[in-house]
């Protein structure tokens, strides 16, 4: 049964895909530019590293997909925000010129007015969340390499060009503009992580073999819904894989760093896509019914807490004060012995 279920969402999937493929990712809005590098422009000159950018590569055993969302800086806010204040203005004129138009049509009785257009106000006029300014989509299409020596095992690799600055993992999901958005979201919990500018930031297969199997793996399972996702299915092996870290050889000479992790939280839904979470990741963090621990600060503030304590519990050290007069009594107390 499950088989078939996910056979008939791959057949669903198909379209997306297809729009996909029509050309690499590029931005929604005007708020943050990113795009998909591909290893055959590197090699040809094509594409050239560009210092001012940052770059996230990741690989996995199938083609992908997913969207990362960049937290907002000063620059993206001030963007946004130039942005709601011009379509606000619009907003407001075109308001005027409907209102005109339905008091004419109104005064007239030639026709049904319809509704009366509804005045936009500060507070609830929208252009959408910032988080979709700051969306940044990969896959299934334009891999940066596909490596299949090992029948088994292939190796399809992605890499984006990314303005820095940080990054929270929505899931994977599967976004091309124009068209319907698929996918399953980590709106209950999921990773963070940072990329500097001028290097390729390196997330390995750690989005997808680092978390436990949570619920049976079937939150996992997104970007590989093309393959049977039966207990012995080829997906759910590889998901089972080590994590894995490293470039190919042709980014060697590139400066590069292994991302390092940390629990986002809960995100928001901005996509309207499936509600799901990552799995748990050993050593990062866990989840207490609808909570996400975050493993390390926990550590942490535990160690703090054992060292007060023993702080607390040790005596007091003496003042130079107090150690003089003990010392001095000392000597007294020797001299009337002597």
């Amino acid at each position: 049964m499950r088989n078939n279920i996910t056979r008939k969402f791959a057949i669903l999937l198909l379209p997306l895909i297809a729009l996909a493929a029509t050309g690499p990712a590029q931005a929604e809005s005007r708020n943050i530019e990113f795009d998909s590098v591909e290893e055959k422009n590197l090699k040809n000159g094509k594409f050239l590293f560009d210092e001012s950018k940052g770059y996230i590569f990741l690989h996995g055993n199938s083609r992908q997909w997913g969207v990362f969302i960049k937290e907002p800086g000063q620059e993206n806010i001030a963007a946004y925000e130039a942005e709601w204040t011009e379509q606000f203005e619009k907003a407001k004129s075109k308001y005027v010129r409907e209102l005109k138009r339905w008091e004419s049509l109104t005064e007239s009785r030639a026709s049904r007015p319809g509704k009366k257009p509804v005045e936009p106000t500060a507070e609830t006029f929208s252009i959408g969340p910032i988080e979709l300014w700051n969306s940044v989509s990969f896959g299934p299409q334009f891999v940066f390499s596909k490596d299949k020596s090992d029948k088994e095992n292939p190796v399809f690799s992605y890499m984006i060009e990314v303005e820095p600055g940080n990054y929270n993992y929505f899931g994977p999901v599967l976004s091309v503009p124009g068209a319907a958005t698929t996918g399953v979201c980590y709106c209950m919990g999921s990773v963070k992580f940072s990329v500097s500018a001028g290097q390729i930031t390196d997330l390995g297969n750690f989005l997808t073999n680092a978390p436990a199997l949570d619920n049976g793996g079937t939150a996992l399972l997104g970007p590989m819904l093309l393959q049977e996702n039966s207990p012995d299915s080829k997906a759910l092996r590889w998901l089972k894989l080590p994590v894995k870290f490293g470039l190919p050889d042709s980014l060697s000479s590139y400066p590069a760093a292994r991302a390092e992790f940390a629990p986002s939280g809960k995100l928001n839904n901005v996509y309207r896509a499936m509600v799901s979470r990552m799995g748990p990741v050993e050593g990062l963090f866990r989840y207490e019914r609808d909570q996400v621990i975050d493993i390390k600060a926990e550590e942490e503030a535990a160690r703090v807490a054992a060292a007060e304590a023993a702080l607390a519990a040790s005596p007091a050290p003496e003042s130079a004060a107090e150690a003089e007069v003990t010392e001095a009594d000392a000597i007294v107390s020797d001299a009337v012995v002597e």
